[in-house]
């Protein structure tokens, strides 16, 4: 966690910037990973194990306001992975989160190298649930499978490094915590 933290201080720092912020009509694809999840376990013998999850994302510039900010909306799409092992069995969740967002992008602080940010999301999560050790017990539900709403706030900030590059970093409280990333200006 430190040297992503030093990655991005030394990012942040560097002045080689010719960009504009973002505005009507004007497209970011975004690609990141994010840590964090809302799982819990009342069970101290479980080892659980997940790689971050990746996140892609379009948005589009749809309404400008002068010297404020603009609002954008967009497509996303996430994929994260959990598994439960205990002894030889092992249980595993595969999440799919599809839906729409959108983001009011601030130009309060009148800088174009960062891009601060707060949205909101609205989708489907679908979960993929398979076990060998909690269909044993009568004590877990045994199916997961299914198709549920996800409904969650973020906000976070853009900077650009390069004319149509940028990276972001991203708090919520929904599919992750904390989200990393990069994206291109088209």
């Amino acid at each position: 966690m430190r040297n992503i933290l030093i990655v991005f201080v030394f990012i942040f720092s560097t002045n080689s910037i010719m960009a504009q912020a973002f505005a009507k009509d004007t497209v970011h694809v975004n690609f990141g990973a994010g840590v964090g999840w809302p799982y819990k376990f009342e069970d101290i013998y479980s080892n659980i194990w997940s790689p971050p999850a990746f996140t892609a994302s379009v948005e589009r510039g749809f309404f400008s306001f002068d010297n404020i900010g603009s609002i954008s909306i967009g497509l996303s799409g996430s994929y994260k992975y959990l598994e439960n092992k205990r002894l030889n069995k092992i249980a595993t969740w595969n999440n799919f989160l599809i839906g729409a967002m959108a983001r009011f992008n601030f130009y309060y602080f009148n800088d174009k190298k960062f891009i601060p940010y707060a949205g909101a999301f609205g989708g489907i999560n679908a979960i993929k649930f398979k076990d060998t050790f909690y269909n044993t017990s009568n004590d877990y539900p045994t199916n997961y499978n299914g198709i549920f709403p996800l409904a969650y706030v973020f906000a976070g900030v853009k900077y650009i490094s390069k004319p149509t590059f940028g990276v972001y970093a991203e708090v919520s409280y929904g599919f992750t915590y904390l989200t990393v990333g990069i994206y291109k200006v088209l």
